[in-house]
């Protein structure tokens, strides 16, 4: 099933270089207005420590470069775990899909770690890249969601926004959505931007999340309230409690 919509890694065109942090003045933190997440090196010990870059972009979006690391992948894979675990962040693929929590890392690669706006609505991103010898992090603020989460999804006589769902999906019980354990306590939900069709029918694709994996898929009609489980790997959506 194709997704109507996909986070895409900030595009770094036009880069200038703002200064060079060195190992005396490497960042403590990543901040967009009331958004922050802990910088690389404030999760992660380093030795030795990498020197780090700080570049900005023609629309002013900034990024920071570390170099003469020894084992990036390792690094990434540290500060991975401490921001699903310590932080409620979610990891996803540069494409917006979910990451499995036990996948190994490639010794080249990107993926976001994503977590909710402190606004209330939207996701504050942090897009990470990593190659043989160095790291690069991009934070942004998804201003798409935000306007997701500021408008319905349905027609207005069964309008519910993403807020509304998301706290629907976490009153159920884990048994309501096929899932083991008594209550959906730590558990963090997610919607996808944009809407899936099924049948012709509009619906939002939630994600829900315990420690930063992902626990379950499903579509969700807000006009009926059904609930389809969705199988990633085949694409089929299967009505949960019926037969």
């Amino acid at each position: 099933m194709n997704r109507s919509h996909r986070i895409l890694l900030p595009l770094i065109c036009g880069v200038i270089l703002l200064s060079g942090c060195g190992k005396d003045s490497l960042p403590e933190a990543y901040s967009i207005g009331e958004d922050s997440l802990p910088a690389l090196t404030a999760l992660v010990t380093l030795d030795p420590e990498p020197q780090c870059t700080v570049l900005t972009t023609e629309d002013g979006a900034t990024s920071y470069q570390y170099t003469e690391l020894e084992e990036p992948t390792q690094a990434v894979a540290e500060y991975r775990t401490a921001l699903e675990t310590e932080y409620d962040c979610v990891a996803l693929s540069a494409e917006g899909d979910p990451l499995p929590g036990d996948e190994d890392l490639a010794p080249e690669g990107e993926l976001i770690l994503s977590k909710e706006s402190s606004s209330g609505s939207g996701a504050f991103l942090l897009s990470l890249s990593w190659s043989e010898s160095a790291c690069t992090a991009t934070p942004s603020v998804d201003v798409a969601s935000e306007e997701d989460n500021a408008s319905t999804v349905t027609p207005p006589e069964s309008s519910m926004t993403m807020q509304e769902v998301t706290t629907y999906f976490l009153s159920l019980s884990p048994a309501q959505l096929e899932l083991s354990g008594e209550s959906l306590e730590g558990c963090t939900a997610f919607c996808e931007n944009g809407l899936v069709l099924l049948d012709g029918v509009p619906c939002v694709c939630v994600n829900l999340y315990r420690s930063g994996v992902i626990q379950g898929s499903y579509l969700f009609d807000p006009t009926t309230q059904d609930i389809y489980r969705l199988d990633r790997s085949t694409g089929i959506a299967r009505l949960l409690g019926a037969g």
